[in-house]
């Protein structure tokens, strides 16, 4: 049975942790979450690979970071003609008894550098296989344990191809977390200037790893409520789902992924983990272990934006209620009925329609009506009601009669520029007869 994690004793492991991290920040002078995704690493008893552009100090944050640790630390520069055996060991012949001696490679220390790994062949990469995961090599049929603690820091180039090989998705699997880093603000270059520009400062132990191993076993005690195991799984079963993805997210990575959360609790000083500590680190732990499809690969954000579209539609932390049906997750919430696979039954609708706040439908407030309830079209009134047959206008004074009588238009599509409803000359009998008699020609 486990332990009970003491509050004295996590607040000590939180000093520890807080005195390496000063100490590498004062070789390394960057962003700071870097070194703490490196804590998380070692807490959690996994492995880190950072990715950046040649000239950013991949290099001088491992070394610092290694030399801290007060642990054992070998290096392995990856070249394309290293062979398994140059990183395993090998026996040798003794020429003076003639048997055959282990010569431990460089894997048998407690910190290995693994500087520029993508530039080794696939056969290569693969002699950190079984050492990365099981802490153990096999050499010609013999098995020998690695030291405990056991860490993996690897650096990568992702811009250079030429003589690289990329890494094996067995080996990308067992690295705990990537670390992408990027060129430093103004300030912090400026303020490595200052602090390299004479003499390198040189890092100073301050662990042991005896004191590293209590810190991995302090957070290993640390305390995770049932409805973030099933966060967790369903964080890593939409990965698997999502139509971009090839291959999501192994239970290794769900595992690994909970205990990157507990290592970030104890960064934080808390006995517990919070669906927080979980969503911190969801990125670095599962970006890097999926396998888009062939048209998404070029895409640098495209797995970081598969990971953020699953922490935005996997609810957090609520609780999950078996159906009548097997196989079928009912989640409490708007979330919708989901399979066990985390795919949902009924397409999740992003912005529900919402009732405006008023009571007058949205096509009120134009001129034009709905297309269900469209009236037929009429041609427009007159601004005036027209006039009937008792109130005609009479014709006006200062207009000749031979123009004729004048009537007012009953027709209400006829409007005048001024607005007034308009007149014109009424062709009748009696009005012809009337302008023939005044003619001079009708005299």
């Amino acid at each position: 049975m486990t332990q009970a994690l003491n509050i004295n004793e996590l607040e000590a492991a939180r000093e520890r942790l807080a005195e390496v991290r000063r100490n590498v920040g004062v070789v390394y002078i960057g962003d700071s979450v870097t070194i703490d995704l490196m804590l998380v690493a070692l807490l959690a008893r996994g492995h880190v690979l950072l990715e950046g552009v040649p000239g950013i100090a991949k290099t001088t944050l491992v070394k610092a970071f290694a030399t801290t640790l007060g642990c054992a630390v070998r290096r392995i520069q990856f070249t394309p003609d290293l062979l398994p055996a140059d990183i395993t060991g090998t026996y040798v012949l003794s020429p003076r008894d003639g048997s055959f001696s282990l010569r431990a490679g460089p894997v048998f220390a407690n910190v290995v550098l693994a500087d520029e790994i993508n530039r080794a062949p696939a056969k290569t990469q693969s002699a950190l296989l079984e050492a990365m995961q099981e802490r153990q090599v096999t050499i010609e049929g013999d098995r020998f344990e690695l030291p405990d603690p056991f860490f993996v820091l690897a650096t990568q180039n992702p811009i250079d191809l030429e003589g690289t090989y990329p890494l094996p998705e067995a080996q990308i699997d067992r690295f705990l977390v990537r670390v992408l880093m990027g060129y430093p603000n103004a300030r912090e270059e400026v303020a490595m200037l200052r602090t390299h520009a004479v003499a390198a400062p040189e890092p100073r132990p301050v662990l042991t790893p005896q004191a590293t191993l209590y810190l991995q076993s302090v957070a290993a005690r640390i305390h995770v409520e049932d409805d973030l195991f099933d966060y967790v799984v369903h964080l890593t079963a939409f990965t698997r789902t999502h139509p971009r993805v090839v291959l999501g997210a192994s239970p290794r990575a769900a595992l690994a992924l909970l205990r990157a959360a507990k290592a970030q609790a104890t960064l934080a000083g808390r006995p517990f983990v919070t669906p927080d500590d979980v969503r911190i680190v969801a990125g670095p732990v599962l970006a890097h272990r999926l396998v888009l499809l062939p048209e998404h690969e070029g895409d640098a954000r495209a797995r970081q934006s598969v990971v953020d579209e699953a922490l935005q539609k996997v609810d957090t932390g609520a609780p999950y209620a078996r159906s009548d049906r097997p196989g079928l997750t009912i989640r409490q919430g708007a979330s919708g009925p989901r399979r066990a696979g985390g795919r949902p039954l009924i397409p999740r609708i992003a912005r529900p329609f919402a009732i405006p706040s008023s009571p007058r439908p949205p096509w009120r407030s134009s001129t034009r009506s709905p297309p269900s309830v469209r009236r037929p079209s009429s041609p427009p009134r007159s601004r005036r009601p027209p006039t009937t047959s008792s109130t005609r206008a009479r014709p006006e004074p200062s207009r000749p009669a031979s123009h004729g009588a004048f009537y007012t238009c009953r027709d209400p599509r006829s409007i005048c520029p001024r607005g007034r409803t308009s007149t014109r000359p009424r062709s009748t009998p009696a009005a012809r007869r009337t302008s023939a008699a005044r003619s001079p020609r009708g005299r």
